[in-house]
């Protein structure tokens, strides 16, 4: 996974070269094609936008490892699963919720369908997080998801880049001790949204 300080994500690179290519190409054979072409650049460039975020730091805290919407909240064998839509429209850089050494426990590549499907959720690509005993992350690619960039690092700071997403489903499970801050329908900030 790219650290990129850069205004639009490396992950969104060759569709945005893509996009520029054919915009300049079909701008000499015909200005409707052109314009469509150039709605395309432009969608990838919001789609990858990279925007500075200040992280709110803080030890005892667990923030939001994605930018998306809280789907559903189930509590269970002491442990409470909360469901994040991540959308199109969502900046796709996954964070680190708290300091951690990361474990990676799942890759899984797969398909781009609906991840809300009993289908999509066992074939999409997915990959799992282990944060520690308490906090674990689950990632289900939707359907424009292209495959999964992570990290490889294991010491991961909060609030620090570890995935890209474009869209699909994050299932974070938290251990039920935690104070939860959320509620349905919040719209989640990744490194800034305080989750518990």
């Amino acid at each position: 996974m790219s650290n990129n300080n850069g205004m639009i994500l490396k992950e969104g690179y060759f569709q945005l070269t893509i996009g520029v290519i054919a915009t300049l190409i079909l701008s000499t054979i015909c200005s409707l094609a052109s314009f469509v072409a150039l709605i395309y650049t432009l969608f990838i460039v919001y789609i990858f936008r990279n925007p500075n975020r200040n992280i709110f730091k803080n030890s005892s805290n667990i923030l939001s490892p994605v930018d998306g919407t809280v789907e559903a909240i189930d509590h269970k064998s002491g442990k409470t699963k909360i469901y994040i839509n991540i959308s199109l429209c969502d900046q796709h850089t996954l964070r680190s919720p708290i300091d951690t050494e990361l474990k990676i426990t799942k890759v899984q590549n797969g398909l781009n369908l609906d991840p809300y499907t009993f289908k999509g959720s066992k074939l999409n690509e997915q990959i799992k997080f282990k944060f520690n005993d308490k906090l674990k992350l689950k990632l289900i690619g939707g359907f424009f998801n292209s495959a999964f960039s992570y990290t490889k690092k294991h010491n991961i700071e909060q609030g620090e880049p570890i995935a890209i997403i474009t869209n699909g489903l994050a299932i974070l499970t938290i251990d039920n001790s935690y104070d939860l801050k959320i509620k349905l329908s919040d719209k989640l900030i990744s490194g800034q949204t305080l989750i518990a």
